[in-house]
């Protein structure tokens, strides 16, 4: 299989399913942002569908505090090799946070701005290394 269909999935759909922001009244001209990435992957209808979650936060007791969660879902490309969900972790790492993650920078850009404040803007990483929740060893699990 080829690099360009070393991945048999595109995006069908992406949504929002929770945004929350919330700010102190006066906030400073530029604010750094302390941002964490979570990614949760449902794929229980896999290799047909796999819903993919990634939620962005801010620690609690922030000046400005966000919580956004994003679900895309991607569809199995007829006609292309079914693969094994072993395939899944570097799916979702090369492939669907790079489809999912301009939608959070639109999202926090649009909000701030919207807030009364200059539009926060978040980078987008080069490479992606956000372990997936099957990832994570049962010891941060309970942390959670």
């Amino acid at each position: 299989m080829t690099e360009k269909n070393m991945f048999p999935f595109r995006l069908q759909k992406a949504f929002f399913i929770s945004i929350q922001f919330i700010r102190i009244p006066e906030l400073p001209e530029k604010v750094h942002l302390p941002l964490s990435a979570e990614v949760k992957v449902l794929a229980n209808q896999f290799p047909e569908t796999l819903h993919v979650r990634l939620r962005i936060s801010t620690p609690e007791k922030h000046d400005l505090m966000l919580n956004l969660e994003l679900v895309g879902i991607f569809t199995y490309v007829e006609g292309l090799p079914k693969l094994d969900k072993d395939i899944i972790p570097d799916f979702v790492n090369k492939r669907a946070l790079h489809m999912l993650w301009p939608y959070m920078v639109q999202m926090i850009s649009n909000i701030t701005g919207q807030m009364g404040t200059n539009p926060i803007e978040i980078d987008t990483p080069y490479d992606f290394k956000i372990p997936l929740e099957a990832d994570k060893p049962e010891s941060a699990k309970k942390e959670e």
